[in-house]
């Protein structure tokens, strides 16, 4: 049987979930599929555990290599696909039995370039499900690529990576040796090209990929770099839309709220972290001298909560300590009100 679908697998590091993940793709009830695993310079068992998968199935097949990072790792397995489309999964999170059966046959009955689906967040004692962000069934083409594009403007709710299938012929020229540093936004920067390129993309509300919220995930780690990455994605958003000429007074109000937001809730993140305060200081500076951040500072079309109100108008001031004082006496609230919320529940 040809091989449809290109089941794309980055590790690093994830022996403990490794095997749960690969025997999610293996109980796939739809079988036309490869599996590549990229072991991007793993130092525990997993490379170990991916090689004898390879002797269990023939579908299987990794490559390892030293260790370049989630992106380049992923630029390396979509080199290597061999399918029709490719779906990506982090070797930390693993599957539905179902979710190939479902995408292809959505393929079959639309012939669609990208499937996009949703996940549910594990958390440890308890589940999450997205939730939708358009109707089930939704399609997007030349028409109306714009209602995708705004829920891309000014929401996060398309940017995973892991949920789209897309069809491996789609064109992307992106340099991806550009970004190869940056850690956080790298679904986003990686499906925008493609979300362009596409003719027909569908929307599927239904929850197939499973997403371990895992403070050591490889998708989920923090650092003092989150501004710099999140701009960079956030600037190459307001080029292609720019390309599709979607620059409404609108669409760039949603851009730089969403912007904004995003922005104070880093200076919340910051200012509370275990940073130097030099170190801290000198971000705060980055961000009053970044363009995007400065023209942001021109939209006034969106409205801000009363608590963003005042970290933008004590940043904005220069107000520092009020600034630090004030963050981390609402954090210490916030933790106190949801305590006794807990203990009232109990």
């Amino acid at each position: 049987m040809p091989v449809k679908f290109s089941v794309l697998i980055p590790v690093y590091n994830v022996e403990r979930y490794l095997k749960e993940c690969v025997d999610s793709v293996l109980n796939q009830s739809y079988p036309a599929y490869e599996i590549i695993l990229i072991d991007d310079g793993s130092t525990d068992g997993s490379g170990r555990i991916c090689e004898e998968y390879t002797q269990r199935d023939g579908r299987i097949k990794v490559y390892h290599q030293e260790n370049q990072g989630l992106l380049m790792a992923r630029r390396s397995a979509v080199k290597k696909a061999k399918g029709d489309y490719y779906i990506f999964l982090d070797s930390d999170d693993y599957w539905d039995n179902d979710l190939l059966q479902t995408v292809n046959k959505t393929i079959e009955e639309t012939g669609c370039d990208i499937v996009i689906f949703k996940f549910r967040k594990l958390f440890k004692n308890r589940s999450l499900e997205q939730a939708a962000v358009f109707e089930d069934g939704s399609v997007f083409d030349s028409q109306n690529k714009e209602k995708l594009f705004k829920k891309i403007i000014g929401s996060s709710a398309l940017n995973n990576f892991v949920c789209k299938a897309v069809r491996r012929s789609i064109p992307d020229n992106t340099d991806y040796i550009t970004y190869c540093t940056i850690k956080h936004c790298e679904d986003l920067i990686q499906s925008l090209p493609l979300l362009y390129g596409a003719e027909k993309i569908i929307y599927i509300d239904k929850a197939m990929y499973n997403y371990r919220v895992n403070s050591q995930s490889i998708t989920n780690s923090r650092n003092i770099h989150m501004f710099d990455d999140f701009t960079a994605a956030r600037g190459l958003v307001l080029e292609y839309a720019r390309k599709m000429n979607i620059c409404s007074a609108e669409n760039l109000d949603l851009f730089y709220g969403y912007y904004r937001r995003r922005v104070l809730k880093y200076i919340e993140m910051i200012t509370t972290a275990d940073v130097p305060k030099g170190e801290r200081y000198g971000v705060y500076e980055k961000i009053k001298q970044t363009p995007l951040y400065i023209d942001s500072l021109k939209f006034n079309g969106f409205s801000f909560t009363l608590n963003e109100k005042i970290i933008s108008l004590l940043f904005e001031k220069d107000a520092i300590y009020f600034l630090t004082f004030y963050i981390k006496a609402a954090n210490i609230l916030r933790k106190a009100r949801a305590l006794i919320k807990k203990e009232r529940e109990l």
